[in-house]
């Protein structure tokens, strides 16, 4: 079978693409050289630094919070 006819399962969706690096990144750890994990699903991922829309995280507390609480003064994100 040639390397182009090869195909990977996505660990993540379960979905099948071509064993290349334009669905998967490179891990020099794994035999075949390529992520589990594909592209859309990698850059989908949902971890804890993500925040949902209409919040942010403050760079100070590191506390997560709501737009409605934040006011904008001399362009910065002050807290009300």
């Amino acid at each position: 079978m040639n390397e182009e006819n090869k195909l990977k399962k996505c660990s993540k969706c379960g979905e099948e693409f071509p064993a290349t690096n334009e669905y998967f990144h490179n891990d020099k750890s794994r035999t075949d050289g390529l992520c589990y994990v594909c592209r859309k699903c990698k850059s989908n991922k949902k971890n804890k630094n993500n925040i949902l829309e209409g919040r942010k995280k403050c760079k100070q507390c590191k506390n997560i919070l709501s737009f409605d609480n934040l006011i904008l003064i001399k362009g910065r994100l002050m807290v009300l």
